[in-house]
């Protein structure tokens, strides 16, 4: 049962928008409904309970408890604006907490093939992707955008198995960010870890996102650093060609952010202006940093209708919220991690603070994981795990 039960969870951490179950949102509550489900034969079957998780009775009521606490001041602070939107974030805050606890509490250990198995799937779905027009997406997948067509007419490519390329470009660099949190890729012996880089460079560029653009560049950076450098000063000393040949490719939505870019010459007002979905982003961002000012203490209770983003946390909350996510920006730099690992996650907290779906659940348990005293308790080897069935193989 147990074995069942973890499996549910997993797939719902490695696939968070399949199936679509709620037509009106991007974030699906399957994660949720399979961590309820958890409880319940927790509480049910204690001996299966023992193998979920390793927290006793006493620890389940504290935790139980605080939710509560939290969401009395969520509806609280909430019924004091003028707008009230906890139906519509409710749900999505809800399975970030709930993703976070089963990272920091959960007895699933992780290994290598789980999260290569998960890879060569998005992989593999993107070929068909693209052999298929979006076929499967557009039938399975809600989506705010008009189909595959539309994204192609618009210079997107991909958005295997989420509602959206940028959707796509940063779950799988979640997985990347996930993997190096748990060291998988030290296990890798040097042609597997080729592999898995390889794998993780294609689907990002296979999204023709700004976002995959640029955590392609980071994935580059972390994994071959010195390569990175010697990329970056090539790139600089012919910039002339490099803008030339960027212009042909201008259809291409990666390739018009990178030029709106170099054309701004960094200046925030002048890039907001070129680039309507960056300003978007910012102007979203600055609400929230302004919500938080009006309150700081109690927070707003989830009011604002803008994009995500732990920002989103923290406006909801006030200063409780923030001092949370300072202690989990401490728990990074102050980590036993590689420096590549410490920069593949402040880049993955920066990225999730200022804009993204917090409902979407591996964010939680990346979350939860890093509250955790020590990495490796949770990443078992390959030899460990049982049933031995397929990629998603879990331990016993």
């Amino acid at each position: 049962m147990s074995d069942v039960v973890n499996a549910l969870l997993v797939f719902t951490v490695l696939f968070p928008f399949v199936p679509r179950i709620v037509s009106s949102s991007d974030t699906q509550p399957m994660f949720l409904l399979a961590f309820a489900l958890s409880l319940a034969v927790a509480v049910g079957a204690p001996r299966a309970g023992a193998k979920l998780y390793r927290i006793s009775l006493s620890s389940a009521t504290a935790w139980t408890f605080a939710a509560l606490v939290i969401f009395a001041c969520l509806v609280a602070a909430n019924a004091r604006q003028d707008d009230s939107t906890i139906p519509a974030r409710l749900v999505s805050f809800l399975q970030f907490c709930a993703a976070a606890v089963w990272g920091y509490a959960a007895k699933f250990r992780w290994n290598s093939k789980v999260l290569f198995g998960a890879l060569l799937v998005y992989a593999v779905f993107t070929v068909v992707y693209f052999v298929t027009n979006g076929a499967i997406e557009d039938a399975l997948i809600r989506s705010r955008m008009e189909g595959a067509e539309y994204l192609f007419a618009s210079g997107r490519g991909a958005r295997t198995l989420a509602p959206e390329p940028s959707f796509f470009a940063l779950h799988v660099f979640n997985l990347f960010v996930l993997s190096k949190l748990l060291r998988v890729d030290e296990g890798y012996g040097s042609r597997k870890a080729f592999v898995w880089f390889a794998l993780v460079v294609s689907c990002l560029a296979s999204t023709f996102s700004a976002y995959g653009a640029v955590l392609l560049l980071v994935v580059l950076l972390v994994t071959y650093p010195k390569v990175s450098v010697l990329l970056g000063l090539a790139l600089v000393s012919s910039f002339g060609v490099f803008k030339s040949q960027l212009l042909n490719w201008e259809g291409v939505r990666a390739v018009k952010v990178m030029v709106a870019l170099i054309e701004s010459r960094g200046r925030m007002t002048e890039l907001m202006f070129l680039d309507p979905s960056f300003a978007s982003r910012i102007g979203s961002f600055m609400e929230y940093v302004a919500s938080f000012a009006r309150h700081p203490l109690v927070g707003d209770g989830f009011s604002l209708y803008q994009g995500g983003g732990f920002v989103s946390i923290v406006s909801a909350f006030g200063i409780v919220a923030l001092l949370f996510f300072a202690a989990l920006v401490s728990k990074i730099l102050l980590g036993g991690f590689s420096v590549a690992t410490k920069a593949a996650l402040l880049i993955w907290f920066a990225l999730n603070f200022l804009s993204g779906p917090v409902g979407v659940p591996i964010l939680g348990v990346i979350v939860g994981m890093l509250f955790r005293t020590r990495g490796q308790a949770f990443l078992a080897s390959d030899s460990e795990t049982a049933p031995a069935h397929g990629p998603f193989a879990m331990v016993r």
